[in-house]
């Protein structure tokens, strides 16, 4: 087996991510990367399962599995790990990565780029909440000022609950700044994840599925996209609460697909111009 791991460079002073892309870090702390040693265990899945009350929306096969664990079929520690005959190959190359590319270009066209962090939180609440930032700026009530480029990058998370739409994490988050901006002519609000697949798809709309298209990689919006929905009597606020995410931003054109890739994951640019735009994006 050949462990190939698309791992980005760290942007300076993020901890977290300089720790896991060095060797001691990514398989010392391993709890996700299921061809690496682990630090987890069957007892702290069980905690969730305990914690959540989740049994019953599980495959009883797998909670079996877990409350009558062979010892057995326990995860590989780091200790055992450290006598195979491995490698790891991490294949993204420093001066290549989409923050620092993305920064490089935004910074040629005018754009003063600022990187906000890493964000791991529920998509509809961050994109309100980087509107909302824009915002600030287009109004001259920030420390940032325009024209300025505000990158982000992490792992977003929409909790489906009931209503698992055909949608993704970036799509809900465009969407759901989309509301805040509305009727700016400064602000564009863009975010996709990197491996090209934003969930895990579906037949979403006619046009798109049609053309082979059956998951979206994240969307594009600005100030006039509430605008555009409403006349083509796309209900914005439905989507977001259904999780519907892929119709919506397909219908406006607002919608981003792309080829499968190497995933480092989300990657979000929201750009406060200094002058009125013309037209939509």
């Amino acid at each position: 087996m050949v462990h190939l791991i698309g791992v980005a460079p760290s942007p300076p002073g993020f901890r977290i991510m300089q720790e896991i892309s060095e060797y001691d870090g990514l398989v010392k702390r391993n709890g996700w990367l299921h061809t690496l040693c682990v630090t987890t265990s069957h007892s702290a899945a069980l905690d969730v399962i305990d914690r959540y009350d989740t049994e019953g929306k599980m495959p009883p096969s797998i909670v079996s599995f877990l409350r009558h664990f062979d010892p057995a079929m326990e995860a590989v520690r780091y200790e055992e790990f450290e006598t195979y005959d491995f490698r790891l190959f991490g294949v993204m190359p420093k001066n290549r990565t989409s923050l620092s590319i993305g920064m490089k270009r935004a910074e040629e066209l005018g754009y003063t780029p600022h990187y906000i962090g890493s964000i791991v939180t529920d998509a509809a609440p961050a994109g309100q909440y980087m509107a909302r930032m824009a915002m600030a700026i287009e109004e001259g009530l920030s420390t940032f000022k325009a024209p300025c480029a505000l990158f982000t990058q992490g792992e977003l998370i929409v909790s489906c609950g009931e209503n698992p739409g055909v949608g993704g994490t970036n799509q809900e988050y465009c969407l759901s700044a989309s509301r805040a901006i509305a009727g700016s002519k400064r602000i564009l609000v863009s975010a996709t994840d990197t491996d090209g697949t934003d969930g895990p798809g579906g037949a979403f709309h006619p046009d798109a599925t049609a053309r082979g298209i059956l998951c979206l990689t994240g969307g594009i919006v600005d100030g006039y996209t509430a605008a555009e929905c409403a006349d083509k009597k796309v209900d914005v606020y439905k989507a977001l609460q259904t999780h519907g995410t892929s119709a919506p931003l397909w219908e406006v054109g607002s919608g981003i697909a792309a080829v499968q890739n190497i995933s480092v994951g989300d990657y979000a640019c929201t750009i406060v111009m200094d002058h009125d735009g013309a037209t939509g994006a």
